[in-house]
């Protein structure tokens, strides 16, 4: 376009009018965005956070394993200083769902009303050991993984285990000796629950 003489002379911003449905209050486009973006943020952050909060607050709300006496049979049923590996069922209850599982451990009878119950797994790696009854080994436990030897008590006698054999809880009662199955940390030197 071409002017004569001056060009029209600039009055200012022409302000176009709103569409009729922002006019009378409704959402506008950019509102609608604000808005849209706000509850994405919101939704975001109660999806991170959420998660978050619940690995630091977790450990104050877990509940102990509650652990159940199982019976390992009459104390008559154990000569002394000869190891019985017992086969006993367990009940889990894990959330919803309850199983009944097998565990074994090794008893050793020490005395009248004496007792050692060993977990049947090996400190080093978890290898399940057996009693010798003969040949070099005749009167120990021997885990044949890595060739772990201990003697009756439980001590480390050879190889790389890193502590004596986990004990377990026990009690007699009315002629009938029960045990509370646990399982320990493999591999270091201090006993640790698991």
């Amino acid at each position: 376009m071409v002017w004569k003489g001056r060009p029209p002379r600039y009055e200012g911003p022409r302000w176009i009018e709103r569409p009729p449905f922002e006019a009378k209050g409704g959402l506008g486009r950019r509102s609608f965005l604000k808005l849209a973006l706000g509850a994405m943020g919101g939704v975001i952050s109660v999806g991170v956070g959420v998660p978050i909060a619940g690995y630091f607050i977790s450990p104050i709300l877990r509940r102990k394993r509650v652990r159940s006496w199982a019976p390992l049979g009459g104390i008559d049923g154990f000569r002394f200083l000869e190891p019985k590996h017992v086969d006993f069922e367990e009940r889990m209850k894990d959330a919803w769902i309850t199983q009944e599982v097998t565990r074994a451990v090794w008893v050793v009878r020490k005395g009248e009303e004496d007792f050692r119950v060993y977990n049947p797994h090996c400190t080093h790696l978890g290898c399940a050991y057996g009693w010798h009854t003969s040949g070099p080994h005749k009167d120990h436990f021997v885990s044949p993984c890595h060739n772990g030897i201990y003697d009756i008590d439980g001590n480390v006698l050879g190889g790389p285990p890193p502590r004596p054999l986990d004990t377990l809880e026990w009690k007699i009662e009315k002629g009938e000796l029960y045990a509370v199955y646990k399982d320990f940390q493999l591999g270091v030197p201090q006993k640790k629950e698991l």
